[in-house]
Formats: C-alpha cells, sequence, structure tokens
C-alpha cells in the first residue's frame, strides 16, 4: 500500500543518514518518534483519534445488525433491492476504512500489542459483518433472473448491471445461507497462517549486515533491502539480496508449514464451493478460464 511504502522508503532514507555519520560504524535504527513528520504518514486523514476510531465501530456494529434485519427484503420492489445494495457497499467502504487505519496503526511498530489488537478487532468485525450478510447473495440468486434484469433498467439500479452479471455467473459456487454463513465464520481461523507469517517475518528475523559503497556496515531489514536493490553497484545489490533471504532460511521450516498452511485453506474453500482446483477458484470470479494461465505459463517456458 502507499503508506507502507512511505514508511519503506522513510526508513532507509534515516538509516542511510546516520550511517554517513560514521563510516565503519553501525547505529540501531531510529523509532518512529526520531523520524522527521515529513517521512510519516498522518492518519488523523482517517480517524482523528483511536476514540474516534471506537465510535465509529460502534457504529458499524449497528448498521451490521440493521442489514441482518433486511433479510427476505430484496426481492419486493428495486426500492428494497436498492436499499439492501447500498447499506452493503457503504459497510465494505467503513469497514475498510476501520481496517486500514488499524493496519496503518500496526505497521507504525509491529512490537506494539495494541495496534495488533486493533488490527485483530477490525479483521473480527469484518468476519460478523460476512456472517451477517450471508443471506444476501443466496436469496439475490434465487430471485428470477428476468425480474432483476427487468429492475436493472432504472437508473439507480443500473450501476449494479455488471454485479449481477457476475452473480449469476457464479450462482453454481454460491452456497445455502448457512453454508455460507459458515464459511464466514471459518475465516479468520483460516487466515491464521496469514497472520502468525505476518507476525513472524516483521518482528522475529534476524537480519544480517552488510558493506556498502562506503565501508559502512548496514543491517539488510526489509525496508533497507528495497532501497539497496535500486544501487547501481551490482556487488551491493547482490550482497543484499542474499544477506536479506538468508534470514527467511533460518525460518524456512517454519514458513514452509505456514505455506502449507495456507495451501490447505485455499483447497477447503475451494472445495466447499465445487471448485475443482485452488486455481480454478482463484480465476473464476474474474471470469478467467484456467487456460488463461496455463498457457501464459507454458508460453513463457518455451
Amino acid at each position: 500500500m502507499r503508506f507502507t511504502c512511505q514508511l519503506m522508503g522513510a526508513t532507509a532514507v534515516a538509516m542511510a543518514m546516520l550511517a554517513s555519520e560514521s563510516a565503519g560504524a553501525e547505529k540501531a535504527p531510529p523509532e518512529r518518534d526520531q523520524i522527521a513528520a515529513k517521512y510519516t504518514w498522518d492518519l488523523s486523514d482517517l480517524y482523528e483519534s483511536e476514540q474516534q476510531w471506537e465510535q465509529h465501530y460502534k457504529q458499524i456494529e449497528q448498521e451490521i445488525a440493521e442489514l441482518s434485519k433486511l433479510k427476505g427484503t430484496t426481492g419486493r420492489s428495486p426500492e428494497e433491492l436498492f436499499r439492501v445494495l447500498q447499506l452493503r457497499d457503504q459497510l465494505d467502504v467503513q469497514l475498510d476504512k476501520l481496517y486500514a487505519y488499524a493496519m496503518q496503526k500496526f505497521d507504525q511498530d509491529v512490537r506494539q500489542t495494541a495496534a495488533q489488537a486493533l488490527v485483530s478487532r477490525a479483521r473480527t468485525l469484518s468476519v460478523k459483518y460476512r456472517e451477517a450478510s450471508a443471506w444476501l447473495e443466496p436469496e439475490l440468486t434465487s430471485l428470477p433472473e428476468e425480474q432483476i434484469r427487468e429492475w436493472l433498467k432504472q437508473p439507480k439500479l443500473a450501476v449494479y448491471r455488471h454485479y449481477f452479471d457476475d452473480l449469476f455467473r457464479m450462482k453454481p459456487h454460491i452456497l445455502p445461507p448457512r453454508q455460507e454463513q459458515l464459511l464466514a465464520m471459518a475465516t479468520k481461523a483460516c487466515n491464521a497462517a496469514a497472520t502468525t507469517y505476518s507476525l513472524l517475518t516483521n518482528t522475529e528475523l534476524r537480519y544480517n549486515r552488510i558493506e556498502d559503497d562506503e565501508g559502512n556496515q548496514i543491517t539488510v531489514t526489509s525496508p533497507v533491502f528495497y532501497d539497496l536493490i535500486y544501487s547501481k553497484n551490482r556487488r551491493l545489490r547482490r550482497d543484499a539480496y542474499l544477506a536479506l533471504h538468508r534470514s527467511y532460511l533460518e525460518l524456512q521450516r517454519s514458513l514452509a508449514a505456514l505455506l502449507e498452511g495456507a495451501v490447505q485453506r485455499d483447497w477447503f474453500f475451494a472445495r466447499a464451493r465445487g471448485y475443482r482446483s485452488c486455481l480454478e477458484a482463484a480465476l473464476h470470479p474474474e471470469n478467467l478460464p484456467t487456460s488463461v494461465y496455463t498457457n501464459l505459463i507454458e508460453t513463457i517456458n518455451k
């Protein structure tokens, strides 16, 4: 994301400035409060305070409950359908905002448990939303397609034409409401491997040091790596690449186990929805046949 890229660049700049102060010596990376404000992002554009974030969190909880109460109303009239779709869209945007703030707070310092708690709560609320809206797509696909097509001629619903094209195409893989709800409930648990990977690689990696162009010893963290990899010095690029990936190799067994967990997650959801493979499950929502992917790979390998 743009915010994360800014942080990487800011950290790299700050470390380079410190390294240049003393040839052959390395200083610890600066804490965030030691970095000039112009190199950090301003989260007040999202929320002025965590208290405001909390207030919005409670508001979203109420709107999720409101969406649940609308079950069974979408087929009554074009107005009722539009009302449900609008509320769903608003919740999507608001949840994205809530999660973005929590994630950027976490990215400021992944060691802070308070920020980890915000991210966890945002993810939990997202799961609650999925559970509460699990009835929606099964209900929409149960409505006569001819009726929906007729309603879509109305200007306010016309914006959803492409959405319904995709929805009816996906109908064979949309499950009954209770099954959709169970899949939603499983989402957070099934993403445990990805969450653990993020924490492990951001807090537990032991980074290696290399020598830069001026003879300074520098620690190749992920942000520093993304700066060094564009160096004009081929030796420095090579050393940076090897140094960072040696850090990952020290955790190769743990990372392999987490990768297996991610693969099992994808296979679970693919099978649950009736897909023949994880590849088909990944491409079908984008209306891409698997042959497009396999042909591309075959062409590249020729």
